[in-house]
Formats: C-alpha cells, structure tokens, sequence
C-alpha cells in the first residue's frame, strides 16, 4: 500500500493523506516521502455519511429543493469539482 502520491503532486514530502472511500476513511502519516504504515488509521466514516451530511445541509439551506432532487451523482459531483489539496 504506498499513499504517498497525493503528498508528492503538493511538492511537499511530509503530510498526512485523507483516503475517503464511500464505507470508510484511511488516515495516512507521511514522514520524508515514507507512509509511516504502523501509525495508519481507518474511521468508519467515509463518503456515505459525508453525502449524507451534504444533503441535510443543503436542505436545510434551501427549503424550496425537493430531498429526491439532490441525488447521489450530484453529491460526488459537488466533492469531485470542489476538494481541494491544501498544504503550507
């Protein structure tokens, strides 16, 4: 298992890398371009509860929007167009 990709496109060598998958979140150390593989941490939070989240929030937001409007496909077209990579 090697996440030090995302780290590397930042130009940077040391960060920590979010892997969300639609079941769970794999947390990633990296140390000097090296996944520190014993610090690695899994949540069971993934992209299901943050669409899930999304769509409250919107809702709550925008009354007037139907709940059936906001569909899963919207939902990850939103993540996709609006994740950033942010580093120091």
């Amino acid at each position: 298992m090697n996440n030090t990709l995302p780290i590397y496109i930042t130009g940077v060598f040391t960060g920590i890398v979010f892997e969300v998958g639609y079941l769970n979140t794999q947390i990633t150390p990296i140390y000097d371009g090296y996944a520190t593989m014993n610090k690695v941490t899994y949540s069971p939070a993934g992209g299901f509860m943050i669409n899930k989240k999304m769509k409250e929030l919107l809702l709550a937001e925008n009354p007037s929007i139907e709940p059936d409007v906001i569909t899963f496909p919207l939902l990850e077209d939103i993540k996709f167009k609006f994740t950033k990579v942010l580093h120091k």
